[in-house]
């Protein structure tokens, strides 16, 4: 049965969803609903899209872990090119879009972990960044 209501006990259930590693949009089927009723979820609750940015602040986190990991050479068989699509995917930061819609290609397999870890703090850098100035700029409209 699908749950036409919001229940607050969904944000915790969320975090931790999201925590191992698993989207958002999967979040649906462990609720059994779907897809557009969880972005309204996170539309019409606050705290609901708030438990969405902690959750996918943490998988990245996970992930950004699994990297360095594996090009450290301690996961067997990981794949840099397929973390690096994966990576791209899931996450904005790693886009490989720049601000003026051209392509900023790089190469994952040439880079060492601390290459990689400086482009992880910078992506998560200028995210926050833009984040205060969509912030400053909300508070700046309501005056």
């Amino acid at each position: 049965m699908r749950p036409l209501h919001y229940i607050p006990d969904y944000c915790k259930q969320l975090i931790s969803h999201m925590s191992q590693g698993f989207s958002f949009e999967s979040f649906a089927s462990v609720v059994g609903a779907g897809r557009s009723t969880i972005y309204d979820w996170a539309r019409d609750h606050p705290e609901f899209q708030a438990a969405k940015d902690e959750g996918a602040a943490n998988s990245m986190k996970l992930y950004e872990a699994m990297m360095i990991k594996g090009m450290a050479g301690k996961i067997p068989g990981f794949k840099a090119s397929a973390c690096q699509w994966m990576m791209e995917k899931r996450f904005a930061e790693y886009s490989p879009l720049k601000d003026d819609g051209t392509l900023a290609i790089f190469n994952v397999n040439s880079c060492d972990s601390k290459q990689l870890l400086d482009m992880a703090l910078e992506a998560r850098k200028v995210k926050k960044e833009d984040e205060q100035k969509r912030i400053s700029k909300s508070i700046s409209e309501e005056d």
